[in-house]
């Protein structure tokens, strides 16, 4: 079995949170240092810039031109992608209560709040912080908001059974009904449903592989149903594949275009709110697992290659831009070079 080589290294001095980072082929943005959020080149690990936050704890969004920081304490900061200078800082918890949940930017509205039904949700002008509109969403459990094609926003409300697509502007685009997940799979702070091209992906109860197309479907299409029980609470898709983990412990790979399962490989994560897989150009499969273990899996689910990594992932998000495969491991950031195996 191959091994993966080391490109660089860059210390974090803090363990990363599951939504404290972006990383995507080209772009890398991570709180460092409890009170700093970093942009890292992919090339050789170096700072593009530095930008001061007032909490070491909170949540990463990015767009085109705009990166948000969100900290446990509500306040929100916005800051230019290209240099890092903050345009602007809001405390929500004033106005608006306590304002938690994965911040997301969609054209030029930084959108928060919603989550757990602790406030309703809350779009704010990227460019001064103004807020351009509010959904009623206190009491409502609302997952993780999904970007959705042509600036949309699908608001998944497992509890109510309805799934909202939101333009930008605010306005209602569309309402289909909501899978619910098994009552053991509960993802209260994680992602639930995905975006695939331009459609929305879940995993529902009884195994359900579902798919939602926001243009032409009246409600979500079973795809594919599972013979075990899934643990994972969403899937991880890639070019090819849609992956999930189930409760024997096993990694597995169903054909994105004809929804049959491909392999299953043995991958000891046992985390269900993290699944973080990456397809590599090769076609194989990089799967990180909570434990520590980065593997190669090859088109039948074969591990080719590993790397022992010296801490536990906990980054459900990474990219692999060119030769290099980009971790958060515990208080590093890793790029390992996969092109020799």
């Amino acid at each position: 079995m191959g091994e993966l080589g080391v490109v660089w290294e860059r210390e974090l001095h803090q363990a990363p949170t599951p939504r404290s980072a972006f990383i995507a082929p080209t772009l890398i943005v991570v709180q460092e240092r409890q009170s700093k959020l970093c942009r890292v080149s992919p090339v050789d690990g170096s700072a593009v810039w530095v930008a001061d936050v007032k909490n070491p704890w909170g949540w990463v969004a990015c767009s085109a031109a705009t990166c948000v920081y969100l900290n446990q304490h509500s306040l929100l900061q916005c800051f230019n992608l290209e240099d890092g200078v903050q345009r602007w800082a809001i405390d929500l918890a004033g106005s608006h209560g306590n304002v938690f949940g994965f911040p997301v930017v969609v054209d030029d509205r930084v959108i928060v709040g919603g989550w757990r039904g602790y406030s309703d949700l809350l779009a704010l002008s990227a460019d001064d912080g103004a807020l351009a509109w509010a959904r009623p969403a206190q009491g409502h459990r609302l997952m993780a908001p999904v970007p959705g094609p042509d600036r949309t926003l699908l608001l998944p409300f497992a509890n109510d059974g309805r799934a909202t697509l939101v333009s930008a502007a605010g306005e209602p685009v569309a309402e289909w009904s909501c899978p619910r997940p098994d009552p053991d799979r509960d993802p209260d702070a994680s992602p639930f449903v995905v975006r695939h091209g331009d459609r929305f992906v879940c995993l529902g109860s009884q195994g359900r592989i579902l798919e939602l197309d926001p243009t032409s479907d009246r409600d979500w299409v079973e795809r594919a149903r599972h013979p075990h029980p899934i643990r994972s609470y969403a899937p991880a898709i890639t070019e090819s594949l849609l992956l999930l983990e189930d409760n024997r412990s096993l990694l597995c790979a169903y054909s994105l275009t004809s929804m049959t399962q491909l392999w299953e490989a043995p991958v000891h994560h046992r985390r269900p709110d993290l699944l973080p897989a990456v397809g590599l150009p090769s076609g194989a499969v990089a799967f990180a697992a909570a434990s520590g273990q980065l593997y190669l899996l090859d088109d039948d689910g074969h591990a080719i290659a590993r790397f022992r990594l010296s801490q536990a992932i906990q980054q459900r998000d990474f990219a692999y831009p060119g030769r290099r495969n980009h971790r958060c491991n515990g208080g590093r950031l890793v790029a390992l070079d996969t092109t020799a195996v």
